[in-house]
């Protein structure tokens, strides 16, 4: 969500001060996946050769957490738009738009 700020008019110090993503009580938050994969990629290396990377993919997936936020610096519809705006910029995991990657973008929704 903080690099999201690029795409707003919030500065990204003032987004890592005032939301906060909770996880567990390990600070992570399970992924739920429908299907579990191996994929096996072929990559640019610095030398600008090729390589294969072997990654793991997950599809039809979901995370499950809650975001605490300073309400006295950002608003709850200000805090849905970052997420929307990370999901669709940032991606989550290898390969994702922030990455040139167009894996592991998402969109927000409410809990079931």
């Amino acid at each position: 969500m903080k690099g999201a700020g690029r795409f707003t008019d919030m500065p990204m110090t003032q987004i890592r001060g005032s939301v906060f993503v909770v996880g567990d009580d390990d600070g992570l938050i399970p992924v739920e996946y429908a299907e579990k994969v191996m994929r096996t990629d072929r990559v640019r290396v610095t030398s600008g050769g090729t390589d294969i990377r072997y990654r793991g993919e997950v599809r039809k997936w979901k995370m499950t957490f809650s975001i605490r936020y300073n309400a006295n610096f950002i608003s709850q519809e200000q805090v849905v738009n970052l997420l929307e705006t990370a999901g669709f910029s940032q991606g989550i995991g290898e390969w994702r738009p922030e990455k040139n990657g167009e894996y592991g973008t998402f969109t927000a929704q409410e809990p079931e």
